[in-house]
């Protein structure tokens, strides 16, 4: 069996690291000039875009990947692109207006202090976030590392710059930010696409959007109750908290943003590779997963091991109580990782999505009573207590799942103790004041995955 070219992940993590980091500086500077709860505000406005404009265009253009990889000629993956590119363009307009013009509904109870002109420039950004999303995955279709990486890049220069000019030099506040941020992604929207206009052609909608959408569905429908629980739980901080709680919980979920992103990239490695080697049923890729999530694993005990310091950088004592909120939900994201990324895939490949649903229904229906009882005793703390019982029971269930609809030994068996060990001495190096102690803790967490891997190596990559 064929490996991943693991080059990919560095091609795709080097871009979207360098674009971590601008843009990580944009949130210094909102952070440092925004008030707590300002911020707060903001980052519930941003969970909305992605409720109702990623979670539907994601999908669309993830099923019309799934398409691609199967076309035989050039022209119809152009038709297929094309499609779906128009498809997300006119689902993100759709939400746009929903959200907008809903508002005098929602507004009030959520019980924040939100002014409609914030909200609509919130909903600005659907559409725009919507084509770049569009945009960089034709690139990742394509193999075009190079496109994607001078798109991540535009949009986190031109957010930052926009950012520097009407938060900063403007002193706009929090609709200054809302701003910039749609102007960043608008102007990488029209890049994208005026450098890869002739990978689409804009053809007839209904026929493609039609399985395009019976395809990705399931994908639609998790996304929608993955980002509903993310909604809820903000909105039960704010109601039964406060908004600087909001605020402390904004900056635990934005400080995940650097392990999101190996994440994706990790992901834009290990589903084409699945798509294109199918393999056997009851096929051991256990050897595969293992280095794949030695690359996350490594992001993610980085960012626990120094997570006091990080929380400094970004934003100053003000905001010490997310600790706790932070590193529940950078766990959170290594489980939902191996849960709907690794294992998950397998029902694309199967084209036996439907199932997900019912996972993630089931994941969110345990996580909500949990958030309802933690969320008024330990505020963001508790929320995060509630994200990570929702990944975990994700991974639970979609191992279930994927092993009657397609079975495939994935190694967790030796991947899940080796990567516990790891997290562990990453947690502990974070509550060590000393800089030596952190980094001898941190190589100790490293040499345990080096013998986990050699390990696997010595059984001949036989899975438990």
């Amino acid at each position: 069996m064929t490996q991943p070219p693991l080059r990919r992940i560095w091609e795709y993590s080097a871009s979207d690291g360098v674009a971590t980091a601008i843009s990580l500086a944009g949130i210094v500077v909102v952070v440092r000039v925004l008030r707590v709860d300002d911020f707060g505000v903001a980052e519930f406005l941003r969970t909305i875009q992605l409720l109702f404009g990623g979670v539907i265009a994601t999908p669309l253009f993830d099923a019309a990947g799934r398409f691609y990889f199967e076309a035989a000629s050039d022209d119809e993956r152009r038709r297929i692109l094309g499609g779906a590119m128009t498809g997300v363009l006119v689902a993100g307009i759709a939400a746009a207006l929903l959200v907008g013009g809903s508002l005098p509904w929602w507004g009030p109870v959520t019980r924040l202090d939100i002014q409609p002109g914030a909200v609509w420039l919130a909903c600005l950004g659907i559409p725009a976030n919507n084509l770049v999303m569009a945009a960089t995955q034709t690139a990742v279709l394509r193999g075009a590392s190079w496109i994607y990486a001078g798109l991540v890049l535009t949009q986190a220069c031109a957010s930052l710059g926009a950012i520097l000019v009407l938060v900063v030099w403007r002193g706009a506040g929090l609709e200054g930010y809302l701003l910039a941020v749609t102007i960043g992604a608008t102007i990488t929207a029209v890049a994208g696409i005026i450098v890869q206009r002739r990978n689409y052609r804009w053809g007839r909608l209904a026929g493609p959007l039609k399985a395009y959408v019976a395809f990705g569905l399931p994908y639609t429908v998790t996304g929608v109750v993955q980002y509903a629980h993310a909604l809820f739980i903000r909105v039960l901080i704010a109601r039964v908290m406060s908004t600087t709680a909001l605020g402390w919980y904004a900056l635990a979920e934005r400080i995940q943003g650097p392990l999101r992103l190996v994440i994706s990239a990790t992901g834009k490695v290990w589903m084409p590779w699945l798509f294109t080697t199918e393999p056997a049923r009851y096929a051991s890729v256990g050897h595969v997963v293992f280095r794949l999530n030695g690359v996350v694993l490594g992001v993610q005990c980085l960012l626990i091991a120094f997570l006091p310091e990080v929380i400094r950088f970004l934003g100053g004592e003000a905001y010490a109580p997310a600790y706790t909120a932070a590193l529940l939900l950078l766990v959170a994201s290594w489980v939902h990782f191996l849960g709907d990324w690794i294992v998950s895939s397998t029902l694309a490949v199967a084209k036996d999505t439907k199932h997900r649903i019912v996972v993630q229904v089931v994941a969110v229906a345990v996580a909500v009573p949990v958030a309802l009882v933690a969320v008024p005793r330990w505020g963001s703390a508790g929320a995060a207590a509630s994200i990570l019982i929702a990944s975990v029971t994700t991974l639970a269930g979609m191992l279930i799942v994927v092993a009657r609809a397609y079975p495939l030994r994935f190694g967790l068996s030796r991947l899940l103790p080796v990567s516990g060990l790891v997290i562990a001495g990453a947690i502990l190096a974070s509550a060590q004041v000393h800089l030596g102690a952190k980094i001898a803790l941190v190589a100790g967490s490293a040499l345990m995955w080096a013998a986990g891997f050699l390990h696997l190596r010595r059984v001949q990559y036989r899975d438990g």
